[in-house]
Formats: C-alpha cells, structure tokens, sequence
C-alpha cells in the first residue's frame, strides 16, 4: 500500500506540473498576443520560466517582469521592420474591398508608423462591425457615442399660441436656443 501512496502522489505531482505549464503557456501567449513587440521565440519562454523561477505566471508578474532593465536586456524583441510586415499582412486580412483599392491603401501606409497602421486596422475592424449592425443599432451607437446637449428650459412665456405668432426667423432662433423637442412639447400641448 505504500507504493501505492507514493506513486499516487508522483502522479498528482506530475498532473500538478503539466496543469501549472498549460496555464503559464495561455498566459504567455495572451500577453504575446497584446505585446507584439516581444518575439514569440523558445528562448524569450525558457528566459521567462527561468526569471519566475517555477512561480505561475500572471499577467500583473509579466508586467512586473518586462519593467525590469536587467531582465528586458535578455529578451528578444522583434525588429520593427518585422513588425511592420506583420502589420500589413494583417491590413491585407482585414481590408475588403476591390484588388486596385488595397494596393492604393498599402501604398498609403509606406510613410505611416507602426502604431498609425495598427490605428487604421482598428479603425477597419471598428468599421467592419459598424458594417453588420442594422439600422435601430446603427442609430443606437450614433446616440450613444454623442453627448447629449444641455439645452434652457423653454419660459412659460412661451405659449402655443406665442408660439404660433413667432416670425420664422425668430422660430428658427427660439428652436436653436431651446431645442425642437420642447418648442414641439409646447406646441402640441392644449
């Protein structure tokens, strides 16, 4: 019974250790998904698990970790040309639209930085999913996305029939100031 116990326990060990590496590696690979400046090699991985020292990785502790100078002086970091080529592969994924559009558009990003690429991929993507809402959503973001003014309340001289009697240029003024959906509560109030 006792060897029982202990390769019981070796192997609750072992199924510990595989658990704690799946983790660290979906952990690592989501902050290389978010930090594309860091390059994605074996040796940057053997540097970081050495650095953690068998501690489970966070994202707070990779943070940690890349703020320090003497463990950033050891990492590989992509060159920015590399990152550049992966920028436009991604704008070419990311574009629709005809052929002769996309050569104009890379043509357009030869004197863009990397981070105004990486804005006009966001702004592709943003828009490609602006494309598939229907209009009520449409309209919806619209308002969500524009502060709503703060108008005067209209005064209670301002009757219907005050209203009513208004020269258009004065209406025109009266519904700048305060705004049409109160001239138009006014109006239909008896």
């Amino acid at each position: 019974m006792n060897d029982y116990k202990k390769d019981h326990e070796t192997l609750q060990a072992e199924v510990r250790k595989f658990q704690q590496e799946a983790s660290d590696a979906k952990i690592w690979l989501q902050y290389l998904d978010s930090h594309c400046e860091i390059h994605p090699g074996e040796a940057n991985r053997l540097l970081l698990l050495e650095y953690f020292n068998g501690e489970p990785l966070s994202v707070h502790g990779l943070d940690e970790a890349f703020s320090n100078p003497n463990f950033t002086s050891r990492i590989a970091f992509q060159s920015e040309g590399q990152e550049r080529k992966r920028l436009l592969a991604e704008l070419t994924n990311v574009f629709q639209g005809p052929e002769a559009n996309l050569k104009d558009e890379l043509v357009r990003t030869k004197y863009l930085t990397n981070a105004q690429i990486q804005q006009k991929i966001a702004g592709l993507r943003d828009k490609h999913e602006l494309n598939k809402l229907d209009v009520p959503a449409l309209k919806q973001v619209i308002r969500d996305g524009r502060p709503a003014l703060e108008r005067e309340e209209l005064p209670a001289e301002y009757t219907r029939k005050a209203i009513l009697q208004l020269p258009p240029k004065d209406l025109r003024r009266l519904i700048d100031r305060f705004g049409s959906p109160q001239i138009n509560q006014r109006l239909l109030a008896r």
